[in-house]
């Protein structure tokens, strides 16, 4: 078997093995043993403590073992020794929602063993390295695995039947070449990442500053005094295959209007008698999803539902681009929720509320240095979006490609 893109020096066929023949995979203790057992023989404590080991949970692997992680004592991981854990190894959920989901161990000071509900694979370094299969059971590998999951309330894989996968491999030289190039595009995707999750973290606080400026002297208004307030149609539209755009609430909360519904012309001119979106305006949901906005900062043709608002300019002091970003504050989110129903299915704020919220306006000056700023930093994050998204496309492509 030969996959359909190989680096070039490679020719030999690659071999199909069960996984069981080629690696060693252990359970968690509560697979051979009893829950109860566990909870007579295992302490597991908030914070370490001398002598103590994490213990890994699936929550934890999945944020990469960051954050509020759980331990056990000496004796407990005594007690647990048979799935105890070191970098490298990879675990898979076998039971539950997530099963089949697999992780590649980090390297890690501490001692560490398994909560329940996992298996471990430890490597055969003379046949299959684990940094070669972490990355085919991400791809075609997976579907091999999913095939053999049992049950439908409660899935489970049970260390039987995941020896059985069947797995093809090249050699160890081909193998390592392969984790080395997958390893180099994840490296990526986690450093752009990382650098989006900061810049989102700095721009949070800066919001907060903004915000929240001492020389914001003026007394409150209500959001009815600076801006008309309209919603979309009450009439659920007849959709048609193509023509003009129709928006509402998921493209407005996902930021995405890419993919739209569409209404006929004869259906967007009679809306646009009553109001119609113009490039400069405001939506902001206001059923179900309530109080995400977007400025409208494009040349738009669109009708748009009742779930959403649409805000207008009313009085020539307001940048509509820094009153989005005013609505995101936490003091005007802290307004709608005050006017939001909460009683209602699905929740929602009445049009006349929106109309209610207090807010604080400076000189429009303030205004469009604060827009451009955070304008900016919004460009830096869909840019860098726009990379991690590319990569990650990169990496399914080849995912597919370089495995049989």
């Amino acid at each position: 078997m030969i996959p359909n893109l190989r680096f070039p020096e490679y020719e030999s066929t690659w071999k199909r093995d069960k996984l069981g023949s080629l690696v060693f995979i252990i359970t968690d203790y509560v697979a051979s043993g009893s829950f109860a057992s566990l909870r007579e023989n295992v302490r597991v404590l908030e914070k370490p403590e001398e002598g103590s080991a994490i213990y890994v949970r699936l929550t934890d692997l999945r944020l990469g073992l960051k954050g509020s992680l759980k331990f056990v004592d000496q004796e407990s991981y005594r007690f647990l020794s048979k799935s105890n854990l070191h970098g490298g190894e990879l675990l898979m959920a076998n039971i539950g929602a997530n099963v089949g989901d697999v992780y590649l161990m980090p390297k890690i000071q501490r001692p560490a063993t398994i909560a329940p509900n996992m298996l471990v694979i430890r490597e055969n370094k003379e046949i299959l390295l684990n940094s070669f299969l972490y990355q085919f059971l991400k791809g075609r590998g997976g579907n091999e695995v999913q095939k053999l999951i049992s049950g439908s309330g409660q899935p489970k894989l049970s260390k039987t039947d995941l020896k059985s996968a069947i797995i093809t491999f090249p050699k160890l030289d081909e193998q390592i070449k392969i984790a080395n190039l997958f390893s180099l595009l994840d490296q990526k995707i986690n450093l752009l990442t990382k650098r989006k999750e900061a810049l989102e973290t700095y721009k949070k606080g800066l919001m907060r500053k903004i915000f929240s400026q001492e020389y914001w002297n003026q007394g409150f208004m209500i959001l009815s005094q600076i801006c008309k307030i309209y919603d979309g149609t009450h009439q659920t539209p007849k959709y048609v295959d193509e023509g003009v755009s129709f928006y509402s609430v998921e493209h407005v909360s996902k930021d995405d209007f890419s993919k739209t519904k569409f209404v006929t012309e004869e259906v967007f001119v009679k809306e646009c008698q009553r109001v119609s979106i113009e490039q400069g305006d405001i939506l902001m949901t206001r059923i179900g999803s309530v109080g995400v906005p977007k400025f409208i900062d494009w040349n738009v043709r669109a009708s748009f539902y009742v779930s959403l608002a649409l805000l207008k300019p009313k009085i020539e002091g307001i940048n509509m681009g820094w009153l989005s970003y005013y609505i995101q504050s936490s003091d005007i989110q802290r307004e709608i929720w005050r006017l939001t129903i909460h009683v209602a299915f699905p929740k929602k704020i009445n049009l006349g509320d929106i109309g209610k919220i207090r807010v604080k306006l400076p000189s429009k000056a303030v205004q469009e240095s604060n827009y451009i700023l955070l304008k900016s930093l919004d460009q830096k994050i869909n840019f860098i979006t726009k990379k991690i998204k590319a990569s990650e496309e990169l990496k399914k492509g080849l995912l597919q490609q370089m495995f049989v």
